[in-house]
């Protein structure tokens, strides 16, 4: 992740002059098991990183955090990065180019294994999100879907969630309704359950 503070996002064609920036390892899912990791969880993370400087970053942050990396493909090209802005309120934009995690299809994945919880994205290929979910599915292994960035999700995928995860930008993106209520959360989330969500 690539992160700049402003004072405010910049509207369209105008520059903004904002913070040095930082560089932190990053990518949702690799975030996500970091942060499983650190709560104790035994954590294995299935995905790529590109044959660059960030794709060593990448994997040294999952070593270091205790992630078992042994299923972490190295592919050629360059690794996925987060372009993102933060401002003065904390409300970000992020602009993500995939890289490897883009070139991450079905024939990349390993045998699979017992597991307790599988957690997904969508910053790999939907077609590899979707592989993944129907061998957990069929195994009983619960799948916990954070479906972003926001991508059209098939009923067949969304019958085999256990656990959506979105913020109020991708749960109005989904549902194709506002969420800046309670009450427009609620409705969202009946409207959800009603595209498959159990």
């Amino acid at each position: 992740d690539l992160v700049v503070q402003v004072p405010r996002h910049p509207g369209p064609g105008e520059t903004v002059l904002g913070s040095d920036y930082a560089t932190y390892p990053g990518g949702k899912g690799a975030n996500q098991a970091v942060a499983a990791a650190r709560a104790g969880a035994q954590v294995e993370m299935w995905g790529a990183v590109g044959s660059d400087g960030f794709g060593r970053f990448l994997k040294e942050n999952l070593d270091q955090n205790g992630v078992d990396t042994r299923h972490l493909r190295e592919l050629e090209g360059p690794s996925g990065i987060a372009l993102i802005t933060v401002d003065r309120a904390g409300q970000n934009r992020i602009v993500v180019s995939p890289g490897a995690n883009g070139r991450y299809t079905p024939a990349h994945l390993p045998p699979w294994t017992a597991a307790a919880l599988v957690l997904l994205q969508l910053e790999i290929p939907l077609a590899t999100v979707q592989a993944v979910a129907e061998q957990a599915f069929a195994q009983g292994i619960p799948v916990l879907l954070n479906p972003a960035p926001v991508a059209p999700l098939p009923g067949s995928l969304l019958r085999q969630v256990r656990y959506l995860v979105l913020n109020e930008s991708e749960a109005a993106a989904h549902a194709q309704s506002p969420v800046e209520t309670p009450a427009q959360a609620e409705k969202v989330a009946q409207a959800l359950q009603q595209q498959g969500i159990p």
